[in-house]
């Protein structure tokens, strides 16, 4: 069935296309690929293939809108987004098109169109809710998002951004062994210490998948190993969730399509007691989903595959980044402690009822910040403290 998008005419050539199904036009498809790419290796968690992934696991929870800017009928701008269903505060909210399972959330805009496209972005808003637009996992000093703000400060808009540290990263540069040597006393005890242990007690495999035939049978396996850890018990394990196990399968076969999927596992004595689910985007592996099996706990094979996964990616020349994703939890700043910084942004109507529930949530205070009086202020006392 050929889905019509929803039109709207702007200023100066400018058309809003808005998308309440995933069902674009080949072009668009291929605008977005290549917008997506400008973006660096973060661009793969932005990208179509992501999000149509995305979509047909989640989709029948969010009712997707999904908006295109055009000028004179070439893709400048795509702002992928829905209608939020969780919010009991504001019901009928747009939000950003992610959930728990997001790595990372940005709007994807031609870098000379910026300006334009992200004013006429927040007049289609104005015109579709009167309600609170929110987003998540944005990064909070990045170009588009700094752009949105002077724009939203420009014209008086209520909102409120939190940041906060996020995907811990590291530098696959030299070699392992001088990598491996400089890590905290404590890994390097617990690496040495597990791997007598696991080896006292039969064979180490370590094995890389990058493209199988085999691969739903691959990814029972991970998906098992997993369920098997704390994650199992807590219900959060991908075997828990039927939507979040078709989004990560869906993601396997459009990567490995595009030769950027790699699976990892570690077995002993053949039997899988840690796996992890990685994508690559450039010269960055991204770790999405890692797994071991609580019975072998004792081992630590959890940190025993992340060391052989590192070890084999100081190995490739094409790879030069590792990224941990997600919080920075104590497991992985024992690797690394350089971090991304990503954070959520609400935005409230241009209203005096908007304003009101801005004040209501944030106070007084957030909003004398913003006032150009109170900066002006503020610069001056700084000024004269630093010249005492």
């Amino acid at each position: 069935m050929n889905h019509v998008p929803n039109q709207i005419s702007l200023p100066e050539g400018w058309e809003a296309e808005i998308y309440r199904d995933w069902n674009f036009p080949a072009e668009v498809i291929e605008r977005w690929k290549t917008l997506a790419e400008r973006q660096g290796d973060m661009g793969l968690f932005v990208g179509a293939g992501w999000f149509e992934s995305w979509s047909k696991a989640f989709g029948s929870k969010e009712k997707l809108l999904i908006m295109i800017l055009k000028k004179e009928g070439e893709t400048k701008a795509i702002f992928p987004c829905c209608i939020d269903s969780s919010s009991e505060e504001s019901p009928k909210r747009i939000g950003s098109l992610t959930n728990d399972h997001t790595c990372y959330y940005d709007f994807i805009i031609e870098a000379e169109t910026r300006e334009e496209a992200l004013a006429h972005f927040m007049g289609v808003l104005r015109r579709l809710t009167s309600h609170e637009v929110f987003f998540e996992y944005i990064p909070s000093s990045g170009e588009n998002v700094n752009s949105f703000l002077r724009l939203l400060r420009h014209h008086w808009t209520p909102f409120h951004i939190y940041s906060g540290p996020w995907a811990p990263w590291l530098e696959l540069s030299g070699d392992w062994e001088r990598f491996s040597s400089a890590l905290p006393g404590r890994l390097r005890n617990t690496l040495k210490r597990c791997r007598k242990k696991a080896e006292e007690k039969g064979k180490l495999q370590f094995e890389v998948i990058r493209e199988s035939q085999q691969l739903d049978d691959i990814l029972d396996v991970l998906f098992e190993i997993e369920s098997r850890s704390w994650k199992g018990k807590g219900g959060t394990a991908m075997k828990s969730d039927p939507e979040a196990e078709r989004f990560y399968r869906e993601l396997a076969h459009w990567a490995m399509t595009e030769g950027c999927l790699f699976l990892f596992l570690l077995k002993l004595d053949g039997v899988p007691i840690a796996g992890s689910f990685c994508l690559s985007s450039g010269k960055t592996v991204f770790l999405l989903k890692p797994g071991y099996d609580d019975s072998f706990s004792a081992l630590s094979p959890g940190s025993l595959l992340q060391a052989e996964v590192l070890k084999y990616l100081f190995m490739l020349p094409e790879i030069s980044v590792y990224n941990f994703l997600g919080a920075c939890d104590r497991w992985k700043t024992e690797w690394t402690s350089t971090a991304g910084n990503v954070g959520s942004l609400k935005v409230y109507p241009r209203s005096l009822n908007g304003w009101g529930r801005y004040v209501l949530k944030y106070g007084w205070k957030d909003l004398l910040k913003r006032s150009p009086a109170f900066r002006r202020a503020k610069n001056n006392i700084d000024s004269k403290e630093l010249s005492s």
